[in-house]
């Protein structure tokens, strides 16, 4: 396994936003060829957005479970466990297999002499694992973009938009209806797209979109009704509504007989809304890491703990609105303690000098504490009871228990 993990990590610092996208995309159908097309074994749904992605992905993973179908997931970034971006039925393959199939695209990468990102080969890893499983249907989120996503290539599929917002706006585009264009055209001719009413600008694009190319939209009702029993991120409501409208959706188009299905059958997502006890302290890791997040996570929150204080412990990547967040995250902390993340897959936390800089006019209060494990344990000497743990995929990955 540390041979295998050894050449994968050698894709680290080889970042997706370095290489010319279109060619990109025609670099990974040609690899497909050589690998022997293992995405056309199996129906895809393909599920893009800003916020949403991976807790509709595993809540359509385990609905389709539930169904009798056997199913492969593949989420990014991973928070434990490198073999949760190639799942089978909600589980890791074991190291064994895992093994073998990332030798079976090593043998064919090495023969092609072209420059690869981490994410090109992760996909190409977990596509062919979910051939090689024999999966029915294989779920997938795409990284970044939409438009120029490595897993554009896919075409045959049912699609899904979740919440478009402002995030990774030096690529995608400064403004919604630019960001939700790029997301948009993960959909192809012939394809069925599910949605939701969002902001105008998000709406209007969607339409334009849809005038102009022969795809069907699906736009779901939010269903207030749902009994999300312990998904308590409030957010997630939206994100049940569409799994649920996908699975539906799929149960008649591909005659699949089963009993009612319910979110609340699902387990929680690691690393959304986690909850852990450290002596009589209440923890809870929220990986959210963009203002919409954080916004939603705030209003959970809130809404389970109206008249609590929390330490909150923070980390985000350089290119966030650190002002907005914690100006958000404030009004639920009594102590903000900022911290940082190692470097992974070329991206760095935000550094203490940025830090000072960007929050020097600002009233926020807070403390720096470079080392996240020494921060989380000043907050566990804090009075507060309940500590939150907040702003990056990385932090929450770094400070979640095994």
């Amino acid at each position: 396994m540390q041979d295998t993990l050894t050449w994968l990590h050698s894709f680290i610092d080889k970042k997706d936003l370095t290489f010319d996208p279109n060619f990109g995309l025609i670099k990974i159908k040609h690899v497909l060829e050589k690998l022997g097309n293992p995405h056309l074994s199996y129906k895809i749904i393909h599920i893009a957005g800003t916020s949403g992605k991976g807790t509709t992905a595993w809540m359509i993973s385990h609905l389709l479970q539930l169904c009798g179908q056997k199913v492969g997931l593949t989420v990014s970034p991973h928070i434990i466990d490198i073999r949760e971006r190639c799942m089978i039925n909600n589980s890791l393959i074991s190291s064994s297999d895992f093994n073998q199939w990332v030798n079976f695209v090593r043998s064919i990468v090495n023969e092609l002499h072209e420059s690869f990102s981490f994410f090109e080969i992760m996909i190409l890893v977990a596509l062919v694992v979910f051939k090689q499983q024999w999966v029915d249907y294989a779920v997938i989120e795409t990284w970044l973009w939409g438009r120029l996503d490595t897993t554009n290539v896919l075409t045959d599929k049912v699609c899904i938009i979740t919440s478009i917002g402002l995030d990774h706006i030096h690529i995608l585009g400064s403004t919604l209806d630019k960001i939700a264009y790029e997301k948009t055209m993960i959909v192809h001719n012939g394809n069925v797209c599910f949605t939701y009413r969002q902001w105008e600008e998000v709406d209007n694009t969607i339409y334009d979109t849809v005038r102009h190319q022969w795809w069907v939209l699906q736009l779901v009702d939010i269903d207030q009704s749902i009994d999300m029993d312990h998904f308590i991120w409030n957010h997630n409501v939206i994100n049940a509504s569409l799994s649920l409208a996908v699975v539906q959706f799929i149960q008649q188009r591909d005659w699949i007989n089963c009993w009612e299905i319910s979110i609340k059958d699902c387990p929680p997502f690691l690393g959304r809304y986690t909850k852990r006890k450290f002596g009589d302290k209440n923890v809870i890791y929220d990986w959210a890491h963009n203002v919409q997040k954080i916004k939603a996570f705030v209003n959970s929150i809130k809404e389970e703990f109206p008249y609590d204080q929390f330490t909150t412990i923070f980390a985000c990547k350089e290119d966030k609105d650190l002002e907005a967040m914690l100006h958000i995250l404030n009004k639920i902390s009594s102590d903000i303690i900022v911290t940082s993340f190692g470097q992974w897959c070329g991206v760095s936390s935000v550094s203490k000098e940025q830090i000072e800089d960007t929050l020097s006019s600002s009233w926020i209060g807070y403390v720096y504490i470079e080392n996240n494990q020494e921060a989380f344990q000043y907050a566990l000497s804090l009075t507060t009871n309940h500590i939150c743990i907040t702003g990056s995929f990385f932090l929450v990955s770094e400070l979640l228990p095994r």
